[in-house]
């Protein structure tokens, strides 16, 4: 998570009128990520289901962080298109990364108890 939020801040240098809002967006979806993989980590010692649910929880999580930041944007008279572009970039790649590490620990489960 942390090098995807390093590659996404890179690549919004190709854009510098809205480097600022993207940076925002990377910066806030990267910290979420890794806070929710630390948390899934943390779930999977439970079980798959419980993380899964968490997977829900902080989806919803993250959209209202991303509400929230759009607001605190426009009051500051910043860049939410940038910074919409940069959250969701990380975030649906973040995502993805997220339910493909519960895959992987599912199965390392259901190997483990076969």
């Amino acid at each position: 998570m942390v090098a995807l939020g390093a590659v996404a801040w890179a690549l919004a240098a190709a854009w510098p009128a809205s480097v600022s809002g993207a940076r925002t967006g990377i910066a806030l979806a990267a910290a979420a990520g890794v806070g929710g993989l630390w948390v899934k980590a943390q779930a999977l010692r439970k079980g798959v289901n419980g993380a899964l649910g968490w997977t829900v929880a902080l989806f919803f999580a993250r959209v209202a962080l991303w509400g929230a930041g759009v607001l605190w944007l426009r009051s500051q008279a910043g860049d939410v298109a940038a910074f919409t572009a940069g959250f969701c970039a990380v975030f649906g790649v973040g995502l993805w990364l997220e339910i493909s590490f519960i895959l992987v620990a599912s199965r390392r489960r259901q190997r483990g108890a076969a």
